[in-house]
């Protein structure tokens, strides 16, 4: 009997534990993000934009991004986000990292070019740092952020056949620019 007892305030216990922990449970909402940033580096200054799109739980955000990234040679950077809050104020302090890949896209000048046919290998892309998150109305926000972003561009450019030139020389008729930019990268965007 009192095995019988003993195993029915357990049950008991147990079904009010997990019935209070649903309570505290918070829903997935979706979020998006958009951005516009300036990046500064070593070849000089140069403008991102970008949007995310994802999910929020308790303080945590993640999701997908895509953008365009002028800076050097240009690219569109495919990426994954994260990005952890840091308390639920007004004003919210937070931390973020993207990774992905860079695809690049050939400017006016290489697709017109008669000698060489331009190829963009996909190449690295990462952006993190820290800001701040001001919310306003109805779930909307304004973000601040300032990081370090890089991206690395992978291009091949063949040599083509010029009517009335020798032909070139049989084995390698390519060449491969690597390029990899590191950059402060400053951001202001829109949560919705």
């Amino acid at each position: 009997m009192i095995k019988l007892v003993a195993s029915a305030i357990l049950f008991i216990c147990v079904l009010q534990s997990i019935s209070a922990q649903q309570k505290n449970i918070t829903p997935l909402r979706f979020k998006g993000m958009a951005c516009v940033g300036l990046l500064n580096g070593q070849t000089g200054q140069s403008v991102l934009l970008e949007t995310t799109l994802g999910v929020t739980k308790n303080n945590w955000f993640g999701g997908l991004g895509t953008g365009l990234d002028y800076y050097g040679t240009r690219t569109i950077p495919l990426f994954a986000s994260v990005q952890k809050r840091f308390g639920s104020n007004k004003t919210v302090p937070f931390a973020f990292a993207n990774g992905g890949v860079a695809l690049g896209w050939a400017t006016d000048n290489q697709k017109a070019n008669k000698f060489y046919e331009y190829k963009a290998l996909p190449g690295a892309y990462f952006d993190g740092g820290i800001g701040v998150i001001i919310n306003t109305c109805n779930g909307r926000a304004i973000l601040l952020s300032a990081g370090y972003s890089g991206k690395q561009v992978v291009e091949k450019a063949t040599l083509l056949p010029v009517r009335g030139w020798p032909m070139p020389v049989a084995g390698n008729n390519f060449e491969t620019y690597k390029y990899q930019y590191r950059r402060i990268v400053i951001k202001v965007g829109f949560q919705f």
